[in-house]
């Protein structure tokens, strides 16, 4: 995904504790040349994590998460040919594990401390399909 608009996105408007109208909606340029509106922006709020500004993007498969927010917080990514790995830096735990499928990294799980993150942010991206993450 190559966006101009550098958040965190998802297809699933259930995922959001508050959500608002992007007036006009956001226009988001796909690698493949096409594009996907983004109609409204909210939080998505859990009870281990809170992202703010994120977008809804009811044509995207997977959600998307921005890997440079996610290492701006101090988390370790680790990419390697066949997975990925993200750690706690201060008590090396694995965070996330994921393998590689194309040119995508799918998260299986993902346990974020509880701390508020906030956006804008890049392309570089975490996907999910519901509890599941993609990097």
């Amino acid at each position: 995904m190559d966006s101009t608009y550098h958040n965190h996105k998802t297809p699933s408007s259930s995922l959001f504790s508050k959500i608002h109208s992007a007036h006009p909606p956001l226009v988001i340029n796909t690698t493949n040349g096409s594009t996907m509106l983004a109609p409204n922006i909210g939080s998505i709020s859990t009870s281990n994590i809170s992202i703010s500004e994120v977008l809804h993007i009811p044509k995207l498969y997977y959600n998307l998460m921005y890997v440079g927010e996610l290492a701006q917080l101090g988390n370790h990514i680790i990419f390697y040919y066949s997975g990925c790995t993200m750690q706690d830096p201060w008590i090396g735990q694995a965070l996330g594990i994921g393998h590689r499928v194309e040119r995508m990294f799918l998260i299986s799980t993902l346990h974020l401390p509880s701390i508020p993150l906030g956006l804008p942010i890049g392309v570089s991206s975490f996907t999910s399909v519901s509890p599941s993450f993609t990097l």
